[in-house]
Parts: structure tokens; C-alpha cells; sequence
């Protein structure tokens, strides 16, 4: 199933759920427009079960611990607690 997808529109994908979640109705609409809802949905689940997922998961989980630990915020609260 995966191999029916292009990568462009394995792209668009994940850069809709990082945007929109599982609000495949939106992913259609706004990225993935050459899929139907249901085809997305199904490819979903394919996908959460692949290398991609892994790759995808690992870079989101990444990019949330650099807005937590942002030098900025630290910063601001070391001058606050001197």
C-alpha cells in the first residue's frame, strides 16, 4: 500500500498530520488532494506501522524538546532566579 503512494504525496502527508493531526478531512483538503479521505485513513494506519513512521516520530519528538529547552526561555529564567 505504501508503494501506491508517491513520496511527494508521502511528504505532503506527513507535513498535514504535523499540521493538522488526524484530521484526515483537512489533510485531504489542504495536501493531499490526489487521495480519497478514506484512502489516507487506510494509509494512516499502513504508515504508523512503517519506517517512515519511526522517522517521522523521531524528528516530531525532537522538535518538541527544542521548543521546551529553547536557550531563550532558559536563559530568561537563570536571570530571574539570580
Amino acid at each position: 500500500e505504501l508503494q501506491t503512494w508517491s513520496e511527494e504525496e508521502c511528504r505532503l502527508f506527513e507535513q498535514g498530520l504535523s499540521v493538522y493531526g488526524k484530521d484526515f478531512h483537512s489533510i485531504h483538503h489542504n495536501k493531499v488532494k490526489t487521495k480519497t479521505i478514506g484512502e489516507i485513513v487506510k494509509f494512516y494506519y499502513i504508515w504508523k506501522k512503517s519506517e517512515h513512521y519511526d522517522k517521522f516520530n523521531a524528528k516530531t519528538r525532537l522538535g518538541k524538546k527544542k521548543d521546551i529547552l529553547h536557550p531563550g526561555v532558559t536563559d530568561y529564567m537563570e536571570r530571574l532566579l539570580d
